[in-house]
């Protein structure tokens, strides 16, 4: 029996719902587990680490405490935690490495996916669709706040070791087409680049709601993004799925009885992507914050007792009155308040006692007091440990210079071990940046129904500028002799004496005034040294890069080239 199929036109990016594959027969509750699988103990600390929840219900406090269940637990807690002081170092120390990598803003752009051999140029036909996806990918990145998203991505694999991004369609921007008796949602159309980038939305799910998983099996990869339905009556939950199937990508929308599924043509790519590297903030990190915090509560404790004196009185009568009955006998003593402070005046008599005998006589008087508590140590324990921290974390190179501890030689090798810690997260992340490109490239070719028109023959490049923060006169000056040596290009010292945008700021040295003067002069050394030593002007001029005509100028000569030899 011939089974009636549809033929999908051109113009058209959505198919058929997918076929069976092994990705298929998951449930709302397999895919729950694994996006919970490698999610412990120290990752969820340090979520609320992060965030600025220190206290963590009591677990983050490791002074003196009562056990629970004892007599008076939940008030003595209630008391820490009102006088509990915290720092956010762990906070700081994320935000920093993030900024390493991406505080300035990436570079980014498209170039032929095909080989080019040395000084060869794109075709015309490639610089085209060259200059037409830029310019549309520049309007969607700044629209979108890419590089804030990126941003963000960075910051979650730092103290989660994972860490995802993914492209979608908001549900406003869906299409919904009637089926029947019933409506079905489909992938929108558009008729240019920009109007389909426009449709696209990069977003950084959480990291316990979204992973990447890969079949033991197969190898293949399939993206997994768990979020909640809203209708009138319940909320739902549901999980997107994506993974390549043969040349088509599938999406796919389960829960419940619910399954729906798309099928686009993106070359191979998923919807989402993950990223990963090893815990930068670690159970070490922790630990110390923690002590850190212990340190900074027992700050304002000691200043509270150096600052506020205990005195005891012994056989000391206080200034007051006796109270007596109508005979005149004493009853009861009334003290009066004792006055203290700066230019306060007291008078302290003994105590009157009767021995034995009926004698009376006054007691000595006697006043005791604690000395101040030093507020050094806890000072001295929050800057050992905010140091582990640093060093723990490889940042020990911005300690503070006047910190006569580390010398230039051992914070120059500081600085080595952070640059090293950086490219764990440096490279990842321009793979993400790649990614997000070429991705958003590809749905917007899909919408348009021209799969491949730009990402079959062209690829992103995307290249964090990263640093690890102000650099050490020395070395910016072993920079610059490195680049007068020939041992570093120009553009690579710049870059690392902290230029964010190299090209930008060789153009303003080129525009400079007797910028063209002094290349001029350059320019002519060099081709009459080269024609000296035999070489004709068009051979000397090709070899530093200079017109014929304009190298014939700089050294004063109409001379003609010889003809090639037969």
């Amino acid at each position: 029996m011939a089974v009636k199929t549809r033929r999908t036109k051109a113009t058209d990016p959505v198919v058929t719902p997918a076929a069976e594959s092994p990705f298929s027969a998951w449930m709302i509750e397999d895919v729950r587990d694994l996006v919970d699988d490698e999610i412990d103990d120290t990752i969820e600390a340090n979520e609320l680490f992060v965030a600025g929840d220190h206290w963590q219900e009591g677990e983050g406090w490791v002074g003196p405490h009562p056990n629970v269940g004892e007599d008076g637990y939940e008030e003595t807690m209630s008391e820490i935690e009102a006088a509990f002081v915290s720092r956010n170092v762990i906070g700081e120390v994320v935000e920093r490495h993030a900024s390493f990598i991406l505080g300035s803003h990436p570079r980014w752009g498209l170039v032929p996916r095909r080989p080019l051999e040395e000084k060869e140029e794109p075709t015309s036909e490639e610089q085209g669709l060259i200059d037409e996806a830029e310019a549309a990918l520049t309007v969607w990145w700044d629209a979108r706040r890419a590089h804030e998203v990126m941003l963000d991505l960075a910051r979650t694999v730092l103290w989660a070791r994972r860490s995802a991004l993914r492209l979608y369609v908001p549900k406003g921007k869906l299409a919904r087409v009637a089926k029947g008796n019933r409506e079905t949602t489909v992938i929108p159309r558009a008729a240019t680049l920009g109007e389909a980038l426009g449709k696209l939305w990069p977003e950084h799910p959480n990291y316990n709601r979204a992973t990447v998983v890969e079949d033991d099996d197969t190898k293949e990869q399939c993206g997994v993004f768990l979020f909640e339905s809203e209708t009138e009556d319940r909320t739902a939950e549901l999980a997107e799925l994506s993974y390549v199937e043969g040349e088509t990508t599938v999406i796919a929308i389960i829960g419940g009885e619910r399954r729906e599924a798309f099928k686009l043509k993106l070359g191979g790519r998923l919807p989402m992507y993950e990223i990963k590297r090893p815990l930068l903030i670690t159970d070490q990190i922790q630990r110390s914050q923690r002590a850190l915090n212990l340190a900074a509560s027992m700050l304002p404790r000691n200043v509270v007792t150096g600052g506020f004196l205990e005195r005891v009185l012994l056989n000391a009568q206080l200034p007051g009155v006796w109270q007596t009955d109508e005979r005149g006998e004493k009853i009861r003593f009334i003290p009066d308040d004792m006055a203290v402070g700066a230019g306060t005046t007291n008078a302290l008599v003994g105590v009157e006692v009767t021995d034995e005998q009926g004698k009376r006589t006054l007691t000595t008087p006697d006043v005791k007091w604690r000395e101040p508590v030093a507020v050094t140590p806890s000072i001295d324990a929050k800057q050992e440990h905010y140091r582990d921290i640093l060093e723990e974390a490889k940042q020990g190179h911005i300690i503070t210079g006047a910190d006569s501890k580390i010398g230039w030689k051992s914070r120059k090798q500081l600085r080595a071990d952070s640059d090293k810690a950086l490219g764990l997260t440096k490279a990842p992340v321009e793979a993400a940046g790649r990614w997000l490109l070429e991705t958003a490239l590809a749905m917007a070719e899909a919408f348009m129904g021209t799969p491949g028109k730009y990402t079959s023959v062209l690829r992103a490049d995307f290249i964090c500028l990263a640093s690890s923060g102000p650099i050490e006169m020395d070395e910016a000056q072993d920079n610059r002799n490195a680049a007068k040596d020939g041992f570093l290009s120009r553009a690579t010292a710049m870059e690392r004496n902290g230029v964010d945008d190299v090209d930008a700021e060789l153009g303003r040295i080129a525009a400079e005034p007797g910028a063209r003067v002094d290349q001029a002069a350059k320019q002519a050394g060099a081709i009459k040294t080269l024609t000296d030593a035999g070489a004709d002007v068009r051979g000397a001029a090709e070899y530093i890069g200079a017109e014929p005509d304009r190298a014939r100028l700089l050294v004063g000569t109409d001379r003609p080239d010889p003809e090639p030899a037969e």
